[in-house]
């Protein structure tokens, strides 16, 4: 049997909870499969596959232009689900076609929302804030997506006031800065109804937001569970020095040839405001640093969704290059093919990678 068929006998096509949210087909044949699940943002797929009419109306994306309900790809094993988002079919130079789907993680359901607030708030009450005046407020609302989306209790972030401040901001950025500023990752997971006897449907999706937990795992070719790893260091986009408005300079003890300057869009009011203004920014022009590690998916050292998972505190070592930190896995990407499953894990910073 093909290794791809055998190792995704856990991935399920599912129609929209709206159309029932019945099973449309269970182990579908692919040719090559890539699961990208990110930690404090939504992870994406591709999937790449021989075209056939039957399998180009299977994998139906969400259309918001024609108000298309499209289908979900569910994987059992990660107990995670995405919209299909996108499809293309092209022809090789043989002339056989190839159907390409794309889509992201349920958690792109929080890029439907324009957001805009302003105050004083802990972050368990900005979340709390975002979440219920743009996706839960006003039962039956145009904007209301209850009861088909539902919030699970948020964790302790803690009591430290910060003053936030967003207009007609889009709330996939908001809460993406915010929990990447608090350690933290988002995970909408569906709920399934039914089963001893009857069908089993998907009938609503929770959202969990959940802090980075602590792991023993170790990443390191020495250890022997690392096939390839690769360092990743970008300093050229790292700001130290932010001007917020006309007035407000923020490290402004930073002179000469080390001063790395941006600006800011100045707040309504407040000294207190000014500063947390310049500290996001300087959150989003950090230096960039990563460990991208190809991971023996045959080691037993430090077993894959039990000793260590997406939003774990692991240790990665690059003995070579003198690198060694606990980081956070921000990514993990499953590609599977005609070899078999592959696993790379990023630690640190994010990158966006196409």
């Amino acid at each position: 049997m093909n290794q791809v068929v055998d190792l995704l006998n856990e991935l399920e096509i599912y129609s929209d909870p709206r159309d029932g949210g019945r099973l449309l087909s269970k182990a579908p044949t692919v040719g090559t499969f890539r699961w990208a699940r990110r930690f404090s943002q939504a992870g994406s797929f591709q999937l790449m596959t021989s075209f056939s009419r039957e399998k180009f109306e299977l994998y139906t994306p969400y259309d918001p232009e024609i108000n298309q309900r499209g289908h979900i790809i569910y994987k059992r094993d990660n107990n995670e689900a995405a919209l299909i988002e996108g499809r293309k079919v092209i022809m090789t130079l043989d002339g056989e076609l190839r159907l390409i789907v794309e889509g992201r993680f349920l958690p792109s359901l929080l890029d439907s929302r324009v957001i805009s607030l302003e105050g004083d708030f802990t972050v368990n009450n900005l979340l709390l804030d975002i979440m219920n005046n743009n996706f839960f407020a006003g039962a039956g609302s145009a904007r209301s997506m209850a009861p088909l989306l539902r919030m699970l209790p948020l964790p302790d972030f803690g009591s430290d006031i910060i003053p936030a401040e967003y207009r007609k901001h889009n709330a996939e950025t908001a809460i993406t800065d915010i929990l990447q500023e608090n350690s933290a990752g988002v995970r909408v997971m569906p709920i399934f109804t039914g089963g001893t006897g009857q069908p089993k449907v998907i009938s609503n999706f929770d959202i969990e937001f959940y802090l980075a937990t602590d792991s023993i795992a170790v990443f390191d070719k020495e250890w022997g569970n690392v096939l390839e790893q690769d360092f990743w260091e970008d300093t050229s986009h790292a700001k130290n020095v932010v001007l917020v408005g006309e007035d407000f300079v923020f490290n402004d003890h930073i002179r000469g040839i080390d001063r790395k300057e941006v600006s800011a869009s100045e707040p309504r009011q407040g000294a207190t405001r000014f500063a947390q203004t310049a500290k996001d920014t300087l959150n989003r022009h950090r230096v960039i640093r990563t460990l991208s590690s190809h991971i023996d998916v045959h080691s037993v050292q430090f077993e894959y969704g039990k000793d260590w998972d997406i939003g774990s505190i692991v240790l990665s070592q690059n003995r070579d290059i003198g690198f060694s930190e606990k980081e956070i896995v921000t990514e993990i990407i499953e590609f599977f093919d005609e070899t078999g499953r592959n696993i790379e894990v990023n630690t640190g910073s994010y990158v966006e990678r196409r």
